[in-house]
């Protein structure tokens, strides 16, 4: 694994212990890694590194904001986001069984590069559903027109108190069960709570 200098880690001079490592990363960072879901944003991963005898541990701490796309109306975002990440390397024969957790290097390795797990967490941090809604009221930065045709109204412009958040899913699912759909959910519902 040969990845850019600043995120390799020579740790065959390093104590048994924990050793800290900041890291900042920035634009430059994400636009080196092809179809990024993140293209900017300015984030710290504080790593801590545990050496023992046969393993080491890394701790990834992750922190800061980027900058998406709003996926219900296309609105640019600064997200935060926050993350902590574990993963355990091990010295072992090339081509040894890995898994997500688990990282095997061969005997002869001198450094560790954290690059491609760097990027992997801070993904991993960015929340699934990237909305406006993820943001204090004040600061959301929500495309009228777009939410407008969303909704297949056409609102006068100065009125934004018409223009609903998404309803959360758990909303969706307690006014449907209200509705009765079929009459033998009726039945159903008599019989709960009973034992």
């Amino acid at each position: 694994m040969k990845g850019r200098s600043e995120y390799r880690i020579p740790f065959v001079g390093l104590q048994v212990g924990i050793h800290y490592f900041n890291f900042e990363v920035g634009d430059a960072f994400f636009e080196s890694f092809e179809g990024s879901l993140v293209q900017q944003g300015k984030v710290f991963v504080d790593l801590a590194l545990e050496k023992r005898d046969r393993v080491m541990t890394l701790t990834f701490d992750i922190g800061g904001q980027v900058h998406v796309e709003c996926d219900r109306c296309l609105a640019p975002l600064q997200l935060p986001i926050h993350g902590h990440f574990k993963v355990y390397v091990k010295t072992g024969r090339e081509g040894a069984l890995e898994d997500e957790d688990v990282i095997i290097i061969g005997p002869e390795e001198t450094h560790l590069d954290i690059e491609q797990h760097m990027y992997e967490f801070i993904q991993l941090s960015v929340p699934m559903l990237q909305g406006c809604e993820e943001l204090p009221l004040a600061s959301r930065p929500c495309n009228l027109e777009v939410l407008r045709r969303l909704q297949g109204q056409n609102l006068d412009p100065s009125d934004e108190t018409e223009i609903k958040a998404p309803k959360k899913p758990e909303e969706t699912i307690h006014q449907d069960l209200s509705k009765p759909v079929d009459p033998r959910w009726d039945k159903l519902r008599s019989l709960e709570g009973k034992e």
